[in-house]
């Protein structure tokens, strides 16, 4: 049963909002950046994208793991994310038309490693400022701040889309995230959450969750979905280009999206 009490109001309320926001900005990304690289690329670039964000997700998470380790308010770190985000994002719109082929590929890689980023120091922010008990009450109301910021960015795409072209989703994108990165500060974090990392802390997560027989069969299981997910992204992606005009792509992607929502 959906309880919240006046102690979970404040946090329900920013977590709902702000997970709306980084949501809403994916799903206007992710409209541009599907129309602009398969305008500019034939369908088989797309695995070498995959690859991109892979590898590149693989770095990123190690640094961002010895990041986490220096700075004591994630509220500070999910912020910065969000604003050096927006600005890349903003950086991208103003190279996507000079760089030829290489800045559709590029924005595609960025908005998968983005979304990565943010949405991980979002949880952990979450983790600092409520305890399991709350997480419990509040946590269905917060993730449907994701499902409706999602549904939003399909929306707004689609309405924006009648009056500029995909690289105008960016800058839209850009200034969503900018929004953001104003909600971090709102949290209010538990006393005693920052604590110094221990020495379980520092062993690595993936040795950890080797070594347990569940959790192992839980890391098979999300890798066995991924990779389903991206076959089945791919072929969907490589129909759409070999059947829809350069000119309607990201018409179609913003209708599909918001329909799939």
């Amino acid at each position: 049963r959906f309880s919240v009490r006046r102690e979970d109001r404040r946090n329900l309320a920013v977590g709902f909002i702000g997970l709306l926001a980084i949501m809403m900005a994916h799903s206007v990304m992710e409209t541009a950046r599907d129309a602009l690289f398969l305008a500019s690329l034939p369908a088989t670039q797309l695995p070498w994208a995959y690859l991109a964000i892979a590898l590149l997700a693989i770095v990123e998470l190690k640094i961002h793991e010895r990041v986490l380790r220096r700075i004591r308010d994630r509220r500070a770190l999910l912020a910065a994310s969000l604003l050096a985000g927006s600005l890349v994002t903003l950086g991208f719109w103003g190279v996507i038309e000079e760089l030829g082929p290489w800045a559709p590929f590029g924005f595609y890689v960025w908005t998968g490693l983005l979304v990565t980023v943010v949405l991980i120091e979002f949880w952990l922010l979450l983790d600092d400022a409520v305890t399991v008990t709350q997480a419990k009450r509040i946590f269905p109301a917060i993730a449907a701040g994701g499902v409706t910021g999602a549904m939003l960015g399909s929306l707004v795409a689609e309405t924006l889309l009648r009056v500029t072209d995909p690289p105008g989703l960016i800058v839209a994108a850009a200034i969503v995230l900018a929004s953001a990165a104003s909600t971090p500060f709102l949290w209010k974090v538990r006393a005693g959450t920052a604590a110094e990392p221990t020495v379980d802390d520092r062993e690595s997560s993936v040795r950890w969750i080797l070594r347990d027989s569940y959790l192992s069969r839980l890391l098979l299981l999300v890798l066995i979905g991924t990779i389903t997910l991206t076959m089945v992204d791919y072929v969907f992606k490589s129909t759409v280009a070999n059947n829809i005009p350069s000119e309607g792509l990201a018409q179609f992607f913003a209708r599909f999206y918001l329909d799939r929502k």
